[in-house]
This record gives C-alpha cells, sequence and structure tokens, in this order.
C-alpha cells in the first residue's frame, strides 16, 4: 500500500494490529499509519453524547487555539476553520478580528454552531466540497485542528488547502505527537487513538516533510507539553470515568434538542442536574485524577502532547 502524506511505494508492516486494521511506516517520510485507511462519514457522529450549548459556556481548551491566538500568523483578514464542530474557536477568532467561516461534514455540528453564533458563516460540507464550489474565495488562514489524524485522503485534503489559501497566507494545524507516548509504550494510549478514529500517527518530522512537498515553508512547529488535565484525561479514559459520564448526559438529557427545552418541567430539572454533573466532572473528579497522575506530566513534557504547525504557502 502506497503511504498516505508522500505516495510512496515502498512502506513496511510493524507487525501490530487493532481490530481488522495493520499499523504500517513509510521509510520516505516517517509517518505511521493504519491500513486499511477507510475513515467513517458523518453518520458516525450521530452519537454526540450531550448538545454543549446547554452544558457549557464558549471556550476552545485546545493549546493549539491558544497558541495561535498567541502569534496569529496573519492579523485578521479572512479565516476559514476546516473541523469547526459547534464553532467555539470561530466566535472566539471573530472576536480576535478575522472575517471567519467555518465548515464541518457532520451536519448536527453545524445545525449546533448556527444556533450559537447566528452571525456566523458556517457551512456543512467537505473542504474538498468546499474548494471545488467557492472557486473564488480565498483566506489569509486555514486553520484544521486535530484533523489530520481522521483523515484517510491526506494528500487531497492537503491539495484543497492550497486551493483556498492566498498567496502567502497561513495554514495552522495541530495533531497528536505520537512521540509523547514512547516511555509507556501502548500502556497509557486510549482507544481514541486507533482507527477508524485516527489513521495517522505523526512526529514532528514527518508533519513537516507533508507540508514542505506540498510547497508550504514551515516558520513554526512545535510541541506543547502534558499538562496535569492532559494526564488526569487518560486516566479518566482508561478508568471508563469518561464513558459514564457521557452515558450519564445521554439519559439526563434523552433525545430533547437544547433549543427546545421550555423553562418550565422535568426537562428543565434534568438539564440542571447535567450542568451540575458537568461542573463536577471537569472541577473535581478531572484535577482529582491530576493530582494522582502528577508523577507522569515529568515524563510526557519530555516529549511533547500535541505538535502546533504553522505553514506559509510559498509565492
Amino acid at each position: 500500500m502506497n503511504c498516505p502524506a508522500c505516495d510512496n511505494k515502498e512502506t513496511v508492516k510493524l507487525g501490530m494490529k487493532h481490530k481488522e486494521y495493520e499499523l504500517c511506516r513509510c521509510p520516505a517520510c516517517d509517518l505511521m499509519f493504519w491500513h486499511p485507511m477507510k475513515a467513517p462519514g458523518p453518520d458516525s457522529y450521530q452519537a454526540w453524547p450531550v448538545d454543549f450549548t446547554a452544558i457549557r459556556p464558549v471556550w476552545s481548551p485546545h493549546t493549539a487555539y491558544k497558541k495561535f491566538f498567541r502569534d496569529m500568523p496573519a492579523r485578521g483578514g479572512r479565516l476559514l476553520d476546516v473541523g469547526c464542530g459547534i464553532g467555539d474557536f470561530c466566535y472566539l477568532a471573530e472576536k480576535a478580528g478575522y472575517s471567519v467561516t467555518g465548515i464541518d461534514f457532520a451536519p448536527q455540528f453545524i445545525e449546533v454552531a448556527r444556533r450559537r453564533f447566528p452571525s456566523l458563516d458556517f457551512e456543512t460540507t467537505t473542504l474538498d466540497e468546499f474548494a471545488a464550489k467557492r472557486t473564488n474565495d480565498k483566506y489569509d488562514v486555514v486553520t484544521f485542528i486535530e484533523v489530520l489524524e481522521h483523515l484517510d485522503n491526506i494528500r487531497n485534503f492537503l491539495q484543497s488547502v492550497r486551493k483556498v489559501i492566498k498567496p502567502g497566507g497561513y495554514a495552522v494545524c495541530s495533531v497528536p505527537n505520537r512521540e509523547k507516548f514512547r516511555l509507556f509504550t501502548q500502556l497509557l494510549r486510549g482507544g481514541w487513538d486507533y482507527p477508524p478514529n485516527h489513521f495517522t500517527w505523526w512526529n514532528k518530522n514527518c508533519l513537516s516533510r507533508l507540508f514542505d512537498s506540498f510547497g508550504f515553508s514551515i516558520p513554526s512547529i512545535e510541541t506543547d507539553p502534558a499538562t496535569l488535565f492532559d494526564c488526569s484525561y487518560l486516566i479518566s479514559e482508561k478508568l471508563y470515568v469518561t464513558r459514564a459520564a457521557e452515558w450519564l448526559g445521554r439519559k439526563l438529557l434523552g433525545s430533547t434538542p437544547t433549543s427546545n427545552i421550555s423553562s418550565q418541567g422535568s426537562v428543565t430539572r434534568r438539564l440542571d442536574v447535567a450542568k451540575l454533573g458537568y461542573r463536577f466532572y471537569y472541577r473535581v473528579l478531572l484535577p482529582f485524577f491530576g493530582i494522582l497522575t502528577s508523577p507522569l506530566v515529568p515524563l510526557l513534557r519530555k516529549s511533547g502532547n500535541s505538535i502546533y504547525l504553522v505553514a506559509q504557502l510559498r509565492v
């Protein structure tokens, strides 16, 4: 099978399997990827556990977003966020001075994003479809945070990124850093890091090579150190605490859309309980796990939790 990043045919099987998938490595660009690569469609997100519009305020907890607003590679201008989810980053980017468009292939995410931020431009589509349809639209910045590892068409995706970026414009992305687990082999790697959720495992070397091969210079690439939150979330996931919390959320809120919740009745009471549970999980349980796992932080900090890259399209 060919490498999904550089199309090299001489890839190597590593002898590791997960369900029907087998882990491979490309000796040319150093990418690790799972074969066969066939990502699930938007229907796979139908079981999204809780409509967060009723549970939490606007936030962008990922370190990559914090780094973006720290540096802001283009000061203002047009920004396209690919895989925008329910729109938090788009909202914050608009507040920072950008003219923002958000796209996601999951219609339920876009429905929530439009309800939360009606003044912003959201569209249910893939980047390939978007680029083919809006041939005259060019953006100063295209962001795709924690997106590449989910894709089964990386080369097509980067070609579409090139089509929608202005000459000299910026692509900003982050991916999980596969090196963060090197001290613990597979002991702490959660199920979320395997297919059909994640198909590719990246390090700084293969990520920078990918963007260089598509005509980008790389002014910045860095790893972000693991935090107590990262370690506590790993333990929470391993002990199935996260899944239990999601199950309780589904039971409490049921299938009632939060936009239809009235100010009276048992649905509102269940919503209040769900909000309390959400606060307990993030303010009590995760900090508790963080204290328990604090010895891991110095070890994980050596390699970095995720990789943040800013690439500029060469003129």
